[in-house]
């Protein structure tokens, strides 16, 4: 029983103990909706932005990026450098995070690599054959809120 114990307390420890905070600090009271920046895309195209939103999506096998939801869309976000690795933790949880927002094209082949990151079925990936534009964050910092 005494070993039972140890386990579930070493358990909670690790819980209550998880990083929140990955990378560069983020003034989350400075964070904006993602939406907001989406519908004016065009204003912060290159620029440092702070914001928050939902993990929607994320690499199962590394942590080495996500997807924000956002509305009916989503932003992927990647990590400077590759330099930041999020927890699976992530998912459904609201994030704010500080990085450089931009526009780009994903190619068919890196969508493809995305969807086996993320763990989706085969059929799903086979039926990517374009190309599409996305929008897209490469983060320097990330927090749990």
């Amino acid at each position: 029983m005494k070993i039972s114990i140890l386990c579930l307390l070493i358990i909670i420890s690790n819980v209550v103990l998880a990083d929140t905070h990955f990378g560069d600090k983020v003034k989350v009271s400075s964070s904006v909706a993602i939406e907001s920046i989406i519908s004016k895309s065009s204003e912060f195209k290159g620029k440092e932005i702070i914001v928050s939103g939902v993990v929607e999506k994320l690499c199962v096998k590394k942590g080495c990026w996500l997807n924000l939801k956002a509305g009916d869309q989503s932003v992927r976000v990647t990590f400077k450098d590759y330099g930041i690795f999020v927890p699976s933790n992530f998912l459904s949880k609201k994030v704010a995070m500080k990085g450089i927002f931009d526009l780009k094209i994903e190619s068919v082949e890196r969508r493809k690599h995305l969807l086996e990151d993320e763990g989706a079925p085969r059929s799903e990936i086979d039926k990517i054959n374009e190309d599409k534009k996305i929008y897209s964050i490469v983060a320097s910092g990330i927090q749990l809120i």
